[in-house]
């Protein structure tokens, strides 16, 4: 199900205005692309045990998923391609 721009770029929007969550413009991910980053800073330890920064990053044009970081530049996640497949569960 694909969510509609509009959509996709009201989430960015209310993330925003969660506390200690920054969406910022023109970023680059993991692998040097351009994006839209959405990054928090935890504190204290959450009840998974991290703590520190995490950024996810987002293409500014279609907002699909591109990848995270932690804050000790280690990355989590990094999609370098995507595509279509005809059934579920198909590798392209």
């Amino acid at each position: 199900m694909l969510i509609p721009p509009n959509v996709q770029a009201g989430l960015f929007r209310a993330l925003a205005k969660i506390p200690g969550a920054r969406v910022s413009a023109g970023v680059k991910d993991p692998l040097g692309r351009t994006a839209i980053g959405v990054s928090v800073t935890y504190a204290e330890k959450t009840s998974s045990g991290w703590q520190g920064k995490q950024e996810i990053f987002f293409d500014p044009e279609s907002y699909a998923y591109l990848g995270q970081i932690r804050d000790d530049g280690d990355i989590v996640s990094a999609r370098a391609a995507w595509g279509v497949v005809s059934r579920p569960g198909g590798r392209p």
